[in-house]
């Protein structure tokens, strides 16, 4: 059984920007730099934009590593998808890499009165019996707080791009 998670984030930049922005170098470094280690990859073709990003997961409760290890790999895919009519989709997937963790998804980038809105629908499963449901919740209270901190890197990217 899977857990939701559902979110969205509001920046006060059109959508084409915040979309620059995702896929941006200095952005990139910024969201890695909230891990002890982590790298990113990103390539491009006509209609889509492929943005790989991999750091590890330093913040689990030893009760929790007990039954997922130590030295964890949060590998991050974004598969955006978008047109000229500037309408941004993209899969989106998180792997615990070598653990039965995953979170699949879809986001969504649209332009708002004020700005733009990126909206985050996603399930989250862990694969591991009589954990799943204490995992699964850890995991939703943990990505929601990354999430607000990825929101935090963003506006300060875009303050010092304007």
């Amino acid at each position: 059984m899977a857990t939701t998670l559902n979110a969205s984030m509001e920046f006060p930049a059109p959508a084409a920007t915040v979309f620059a922005m995702f896929s941006d170098p200095t952005y990139l470094e910024l969201k890695c730099a909230q891990s002890e280690q982590g790298n990113f990859e990103v390539s491009n073709s006509d209609s889509r934009r492929s943005i790989c990003i991999k750091r590890s997961f330093d913040e689990v409760p030893d009760s929790y590593r007990k039954f997922l290890g130590s030295d964890l790999i949060i590998k991050e895919e974004q598969i955006w998808n978008f047109s000229v009519n500037q309408i941004f989709q993209a899969d989106w997937k998180i792997v615990l890499e070598g653990k039965p963790v995953l979170l699949v998804g879809t986001l969504k980038l649209e332009d708002t009165s004020g700005g733009s809105m990126l909206i985050l629908d996603t399930e989250v499963t862990v694969g591991i019996p009589f954990f799943s449901a204490m995992a699964e919740s850890f995991i939703r209270e943990h990505f929601s707080k990354v999430l607000d901190d990825e929101r935090a890197i963003g506006l300060h990217w875009l303050e010092k791009h304007k």
